[in-house]
């Protein structure tokens, strides 16, 4: 179960990284035109940019996927052990109730016994 709580604050941090990066590479591609005055560098830019943002924002998607599948397994893991642990406690309560009448019989046999002695 840790594991998955690990790997689920790992892929929260992933995506938060990848969504940092790809606003910094917005921000340094935007002063890099802004710095060139060349219409074939600022045409040059945006295609990088276009594409890294696209990958990044491809990356962000696929990890909020395997997030969101992570949140939903451990959320039925938790509903398992919940599950699990109502059982034990009505087969405990099952057991206990099976031993008082077993004790609660064998205190009447006992005392049949001695009667008839």
């Amino acid at each position: 179960m840790d594991e998955k709580v690990n790997l689920v604050e790992v892929l929260t941090r992933q995506v938060e990284n990848l969504q940092r990066e790809r606003d910094e590479l917005r921000k340094d591609i935007e002063q890099l035109c802004m710095q060139q005055a060349g219409p074939g560098y600022v045409s040059v830019a945006t295609r990088m940019l276009t594409q890294r943002t696209a990958a990044l924002e491809q990356d962000i998607e696929n990890l909020q996927k395997k997030l969101g599948g992570c949140l939903r397994e451990n959320q039925n893991l938790q509903e398992e052990l919940a599950e699990a642990y109502r059982i034990k406690s009505q087969l405990a309560e099952l057991h206990g109730a099976a031993l008082s009448k077993v004790s609660h019989f064998d205190l009447k046999y006992v005392a049949i016994l001695f009667n008839k002695l």
